[in-house]
């Protein structure tokens, strides 16, 4: 499974990044590496507190649909 995260810079500094596909998945930071690092952590923290059942609710979502994101990150 592929998630998609875009960051925008905010107007009073630093940047904010949010994951399309689980809006709760929310990172910032003053570079752009330390908000993709934050979108990391949030990652870790959502699966970990939510386990597979979360995998397999977005499973249900995305069948039959078709989306074409930019701007994709590796995890690792």
């Amino acid at each position: 499974m592929v998630f998609s995260v875009v960051i925008h810079q905010q107007e009073e500094g630093g940047y904010i990044g949010q994951c399309n596909e689980l809006p709760e998945i929310v990172g910032t930071g003053a570079t752009i590496d330390e908000c993709c690092t934050n979108v990391r952590q949030a990652f870790i923290a959502y699966f970990q507190e939510h386990g597979m059942a979360a995998i397999e609710s977005l499973s249900q979502k995305e069948e039959g649909s078709s989306r074409g994101y930019g701007g994709f990150f590796s995890l690792n």
